[in-house]
């Protein structure tokens, strides 16, 4: 089972074979979701595990954490419509439908990988998520890859309307 759940969240990345790393032969061009070493995946996946493992007639079951509960938990509270009022009320801009669902789903869910394509609006969405995060008074780590998005993403939450300067703390290496 460790190795089909290996091969199924395994995929190749697109121009691999052009980057130093593959031509030197130190990586396949593969990316692994899930660590066969630590028998670990991301949470985010639980959906796609759930429907992995139901069409091959798998049983499973989920341990729950101290810090992050069961991965399958819902936010009863969290609405399509509710979701909808509180992102238009925090922000000058208005969201965009697939917008308002990514945030949903993510808050209602506790958790969700989000996938969204170049000029989406990923920061809007993570600026709502945080949002709501700050104003249940959990703290929220933002990791980017590169320092220029760590200066335009606290420039789009200052946009969007928030006091940045009291809630957010830039840090450019690790």
């Amino acid at each position: 089972v460790y190795h089909e759940l290996s091969d199924h969240f395994t995929f190749e990345v697109p121009g691999a074979k052009f980057m130093p790393q593959y031509r030197n032969k130190y990586w396949d061009g593969k990316i692994r979701l899930y660590d066969m070493r630590r028998n670990e995946i991301y949470a985010g996946l639980v959906d796609r595990i759930i429907s992995f493992c139901n069409r091959k007639d798998y049983t499973y079951e989920f341990e729950g954490s101290k810090f992050y509960g069961l991965p399958i938990e819902e936010n009863e509270l969290i609405s399509p419509a509710g979701v909808t009022d509180y992102v238009k009320s925090i922000s000058k801009h208005k969201p965009r439908p697939y917008q308002i669902m990514g945030v949903h789903d993510a808050l209602k869910n506790n958790r969700k990988l989000l996938l969204s394509p170049t000029a989406s609006g990923k920061s809007l969405m993570i600026y709502a998520i945080t949002r709501y995060h700050v104003e249940n008074k959990r703290k929220i780590l933002i990791v980017v890859p590169t320092t220029s998005l760590v200066e335009q993403m606290y420039k789009d939450f200052e946009d969007y309307g928030w006091n940045a300067a009291n809630y957010c703390h830039r840090v450019y290496a690790g």
